[in-house]
């Protein structure tokens, strides 16, 4: 059966594409290799880049806890959980509008979902190009009988944990739709030399990739028992071949989990809200001891202030990612108990007066 010909076998008409992997494995570059393929065979492609939402740890911004102006404030590459889940729900806003467009151009109406977000609310997500050619307005989808119409919505985003995944493939569920999951496997060390050669303002810190890296969640069957696994290369590896893949897995709209595995997924997100409301507290103290320790350092010159929050800043990174790991490995355990903010605070209190005694 070519791929344009009405589908016999209960084939859903949306399907979503659940790209998985490490920062710097290519997953956009497939992506959109994949959607160009997927269009060439009279597929409407949909494409939802999570990182376009805003939020990326490590991204340089700055706050004006440690002085004013343009002087080094220490607040550098501060982790906010707040930030990181509001870009989420709008990727996941934006994920559930795609879905759930029919092919009229029209937004199925279609209850709350698990994220909060209904698709009432996602009408103004913004406009993605059809991919095979210049942008397409919504009101004038592909002229196909709705037999043989069918679209494809492309998920790329890291998706290291299982019940982030779990997120996307219930939105699926609920719209009617098929899910695939592709994963893009790519070694620690290649992602690390890829993520360097981006523009700064791109990367990911690198203890990030390590961390995401280790405690990576594969595909263990289940409602994941679609899943393709492909290597990363330079380029974009055999599209065509992996596309036909992905079409025979296209199969009837997704089932609902089991209630084992919702149960697993709504622990791991527990662990995960548990593990960031813990490192931002730890953040939050560290703040204050770095505001504090700067304030001390305001009638010294402009040079010793700038080398003291350099080194202080690097020393609360580390605490910071140390605090984050405890909090992660603390949350996955039935009896572990992360350090409390007081702990981290003290311990970056006593970095600073040893830093602050040195450059005196």
């Amino acid at each position: 059966m070519s791929l344009q010909e009405p589908p016999d076998d209960g084939r859903a008409t949306v399907c979503l594409l659940l790209l998985s992997g490490l920062p710097g494995a290519g997953k956009t570059t497939l992506a959109r290799a994949l959607a160009q393929e997927a269009a060439l065979q009279g597929v409407e492609v949909r494409l939802v880049c999570f990182d376009e939402h805003g939020y990326q740890p490590g991204s340089g911004s700055r706050g004006g806890d440690g002085g004013g102006g343009n002087e080094p404030t220490g607040d550098e590459d501060a982790f906010s959980p707040q930030a990181w889940r509001l870009a989420r729900r709008q990727s996941l806003n934006q994920l559930q509008a795609e879905l759930t467009l029919d092919i009229t151009g029209q937004r199925q109406q279609q209850p709350s979902t698990e994220h909060g977000a209904s698709t009432s609310d996602s009408s103004s997500a913004p406009m993605l190009p059809h991919l095979s050619g210049p942008p397409r307005p919504r009101q004038q989808p592909p002229q196909l009988p709705t037999s043989r119409y069918h679209r494809l919505v492309i998920a790329d985003d890291n998706m290291q944990y299982r019940s982030m995944r779990g997120q996307c493939y219930a939105l699926a569920r609920a719209a009617g739709a098929a899910v695939v999951l592709l994963y893009l496997e790519c070694s620690k060390q290649l992602a690390q030399q890829r993520n360097a050669a981006r523009p700064v303002a791109q990367r990911v810190p690198a203890a990030t990739i390590s961390r995401m890296a280790a405690q990576f969640e594969a595909a263990i069957g289940g409602w994941e028992q679609r899943c393709l696994v492909t290597w990363s290369s330079e380029g974009a590896p055999g599209v065509t071949a992996l596309w036909r893949h992905i079409w025979r897995l296209w199969g009837p709209p997704a089932p609902p989990p089991l209630d084992t595995e919702a149960a697993a997924a709504a622990k791991a997100d527990a662990q995960a809200a548990t593990a960031a409301s813990q490192a931002h507290a730890a953040d939050l103290a560290t703040r204050r001891v770095m505001s504090q320790c700067m304030q001390r350092l305001g009638v010294a010159s402009a040079e010793h202030r700038a080398a003291a929050a350099q080194r202080l800043n690097t020393a609360r990174r580390r605490l910071l990612e140390q605090a984050q790991q405890r909090a992660e490995e603390a949350a996955s355990s039935a009896e572990g108990r992360a350090p409390e903010a007081a702990h981290w605070a003290a311990a970056f209190q006593r970095e600073c007066e040893a830093i602050l005694g040195e450059v005196g």
